[in-house]
């Protein structure tokens, strides 16, 4: 699927963070990363049907609590979704939501 690079501990290293994408238990092949902005977190998804997902690419959505909401930049406005990124293109989504919030993004474990 997505491009993956090691760190030298051997450890995945994707989105220009230390969050390693996980299988999703729901989708078999899928994988998922849920970061927490505080106020917000975001999706990371890359699966068959997700837009993008079938070609590598990933998917990322905002939440506020347990509701999907736009957040332009990161989302365009009119929708909560944004598809077909790059890793490279997650990466600057993330950096973006740090520049919103003012808060560094933790990995959620669910």
């Amino acid at each position: 699927m997505g491009q993956k690079a090691s760190s030298k501990e051997g450890e995945q290293i994707m989105f220009g963070t230390n969050i390693v994408p996980k299988p999703m238990e729901a989708i078999n092949g899928g994988l998922q990363a849920l970061i927490d902005f505080d106020s917000y977190q975001l999706s990371v998804v890359q699966h068959s049907g997700s837009y993008g997902g079938d070609q590598g690419l990933w998917e990322i959505g905002v939440f506020k609590g347990s509701d999907m909401v736009e957040l332009p930049p990161v989302t365009v406005e009119g929708d909560t979704i944004r598809g077909f990124l790059t890793e490279d293109e997650v990466a600057e989504m993330i950096v973006k939501m740090i520049e919103i919030t003012g808060n560094e993004p933790k990995e959620l474990v669910e």
